[in-house]
This record gives structure tokens, C-alpha cells and sequence, in this order.
């Protein structure tokens, strides 16, 4: 199977979508031959075949970077000839994604797309000081998405609740197929390891000691999450707050927070010791298509006191596997945080119910799913051409 790998970054661990996307590329088959076309490559090897292209970074995050194929429009349809692959699958309907797209429909060449990013619901935060132009942006973004994603064959998304926001975007509903997120459960898991130790002197014995992981964007509501903790420090609440990632919010929230420990970006040994020595994970973010951090956690044994809205909500049941909250009230996370810690009976309800849920999500499963979507639309594209 001859497959064209299109996404403008591949960096590993970077955020979400690029921790989804080498899950799949770390679990290629054999028997999967496959072309990547990026703007910028810092984790591939060089055995791998790869097409680089300019870049720009991204105006409202410059965290991020966009590749313009324009630049290089010739030479990268030189490859893709000699490579003359299969099936396409496109990370982002960006304008990479998009010169590919047209470049596979012109072909007759399967497309596929995982949805990654719930783009409508950043609108609000990156045109927050021009509040009048929030609902055309929204519009444009949708009729953008609607066009995108009904081009292409199939869209995986990794809830019902996306799915159903994009049925309401206008995209058709037979192009939509649930596709979960997993966990390495080698890796995310209840066993102790020698490294929990060391976070002795982080920790609080006497607080309740409060986890949020995540990248450090005003995207993922961080503003609330500011607000719960000034007024833990008004109630004069015993928590400890430990914040993990890093991004372009983070010098604001520091100095909103100064009394929080700021770990920047930790790796993943650091991060499941910090899931099972913590005490509750608090995750305010309403803009996640499904929220790793939150089945990671679980997985450790956190409890998590989340946000209703996006993704999550898929999968997170109220006082069940977790607590969800009205997303912009604080007393509301306060209010659940205290539950969590005074009520023993619901804390370890909620932690036995969170590793059920997180025991049957497996990436070896939901990889080679994805490989066999791949392949079956291949041989239906196939079994066109020769009728």
C-alpha cells in the first residue's frame, strides 16, 4: 500500500494532533510504503522518503508553522508522480492540505483526513479584543471545513460529539467514522516507577496538589483556569497548584498565578509520575476534538474534574469516570475539587471507573484500524478502475 502522508508539521510530541500522528506513523506495517510531503521535519530519519516545502509561521500562534506549496508546486508533483501512490491522507485542511486534496480528486485517488482540531472554537479566543468579527470568522471557517471535508472519502473523528458538529457544519454524514484517541498503557498506568520518588519536593503533603497538563495556549481556556486559582487563594483553599507545558500563554499565567509551580515542557516519564502522585487533574479546555491528557490521566489513576464541552464529553460521565463543570465557573471546579478529596467513596468510584474506561483504549488497535480503512478504500478505488 502506497500512501501520501501530508501534514505541514511532523514534530514529534509537539501537541496532540503530532502525538496522534507518529502513533501512526511509529506503527506503520510493513507493508506500507509512504511518502510524506511537510513544511518542517524534526523526527523523521533520513532512510524515510520525505518532501520538505517553505513554511510560514502562523500568524495568531506562532508557535505553529504553515508550509506553502506554492513555492514548490512543480517539484512536488514531480514526487508524487514517480512515487504514484494509492491513497492520500491529509493531517489538516490547511493549504498544504488543500493542494493535495486537489491534486488526489483530480486523479481519482482515495482521500483521507483525521479531525484533529476543533477550529470553530478558537475563534473566540484569538478575536477576543475584536469581538465584532468572531461570528463572519466562524462562518468562513465552517463553509472552509464543509468544502474540505466533504471532498474527501472518509473523515475520522475521535468522538459522537464531534461527529456531530461537523454533521451540523454541513459535512455529510457517511464521510464521518468514529476513531478514537489510545494510550500506551506500558507507559500510562497505575504501576510505580523509581522516578515518582523524586518528585518528593514538588509535591505537598499538607495541599491538596493540583495538576493541569497541557500546552500552554489561552485556547485551552486558561484564563479560568487562572480564576480558579486566585480564588483558592481568596478562600484561602490548601492547594498546590503545578502546572506542566509550556507556550506562549505561559509568562501571562506566571505571573497570574505566582504562587503555581510552572514545570515547562516534561517528558513522559515525568508526566505519568506526576499523574500518580497528584491529587486531581483540573483541565478547563472547551476546544478539544477529544483531550489525551484526560484519558492519560486517568489511566494513572487521577481523577479529573473537566470542563463540559467538546470532545470530552464523549467519554467523560458526570460523577461516573469524572466531574464535569459549567466551563466558566469556578466555584463549580472548587466545588468538585473539594467532592474529590473529602468524599473517599466517590474518589476511588471515579479512579476504578476512569482505568475501566482507559483499559480498553489501545493505540496496536486503533493503528491497525487505520491502516485498514486505508487499505479497503484503496481496493475499492482498484476495483473501479478495472471495472
Amino acid at each position: 500500500l502506497k500512501v501520501v502522508f501530508c501534514s505541514d508539521m511532523l514534530v514529534r510530541d509537539f501537541d496532540g494532533c503530532q502525538r496522534t500522528i507518529f502513533q501512526i506513523i511509529d506503527r506503520k506495517p510493513v507493508e506500507v510504503d509512504i511518502m510524506y510531503i511537510t513544511g518542517e521535519n524534526h523526527s523523521l530519519d533520513s532512510s524515510e522518503h520525505v518532501v520538505e516545502i517553505p513554511q510560514v509561521k502562523v500568524p495568531f500562534n506562532t508557535t505553529y508553522k504553515m508550509a506553502l506549496p506554492i513555492f514548490k508546486q512543480r517539484k512536488i508533483e514531480e514526487e508524487l508522480n514517480a512515487f504514484n501512490p494509492d491513497i492520500v491522507h491529509i493531517a489538516n485542511p490547511s493549504t498544504l492540505g488543500q493542494f493535495i486534496q486537489r491534486y488526489a480528486n483530480k486523479r481519482g485517488l482515495p482521500v483521507t483526513t483525521i479531525y484533529h482540531t476543533h477550529y470553530p472554537s478558537y475563534v473566540s479566543y484569538y478575536l477576543k479584543h475584536l469581538p465584532f468579527l468572531i461570528q463572519g470568522a466562524k462562518t468562513l471557517i465552517t463553509r472552509h471545513l464543509r468544502q474540505f471535508y466533504n471532498n474527501c472519502n472518509v473523515v475520522l473523528v475521535p468522538t459522537n460529539q464531534m461527529k456531530e458538529d461537523l454533521f451540523s457544519y454541513g459535512i455529510n454524514a457517511s464521510k464521518l467514522r468514529i476513531w478514537e484517541r489510545g494510550i500506551d498503557r506500558n507507559v500510562f498506568c497505575t504501576i510505580p516507577q523509581p522516578g515518582d520518588n523524586e518528585l518528593d519536593g514538588l509535591l505537598s503533603k499538607s495541599r491538596t496538589n493540583i495538576l493541569f497538563a497541557s500546552r500552554l495556549v489561552w485556547e485551552k481556556n486558561l484564563k479560568v483556569l487562572a480564576e480558579i486559582y486566585n480564588e483558592a487563594e481568596i478562600r484561602n483553599l490548601p492547594y498546590n497548584f503545578i502546572i506542566a507545558g509550556d507556550g506562549v500563554a505561559r509568562h501571562d499565567l506566571e505571573k497570574n498565578m505566582p504562587k503555581a509551580t510552572f514545570l515547562g515542557t516534561v517528558g513522559h516519564d515525568m508526566l505519568t509520575s506526576l499523574y500518580r502522585r497528584c491529587d486531581v487533574f483540573v483541565f478547563p479546555s472547551i476546544s478539544e476534538t477529544y483531550g489525551n491528557v484526560l484519558i492519560e490521566a486517568m489511566a494513572c489513576g487521577l481523577p479529573c474534574v473537566v470542563a463540559s464541552g467538546g470532545g470530552p464529553l464523549s467519554f467523560v460521565n458526570d460523577g461516573y469516570n469524572g466531574l464535569l463543570v459549567q466551563p466558566e465557573n469556578t466555584s463549580d471546579y472548587i466545588n468538585a475539587i473539594s467532592l474529590l478529596t473529602a468524599d473517599n467513596g466517590l474518589r476511588e468510584s471515579v479512579i476504578k471507573n476512569g482505568l475501566e474506561f482507559t483499559s480498553t483504549l489501545d493505540w496496536n488497535v486503533l493503528v491497525n484500524r487505520f491502516y485498514s480503512i486505508l487499505s479497503q478504500l484503496s481496493i475499492k478505488k482498484q476495483t473501479r478502475l478495472v471495472a
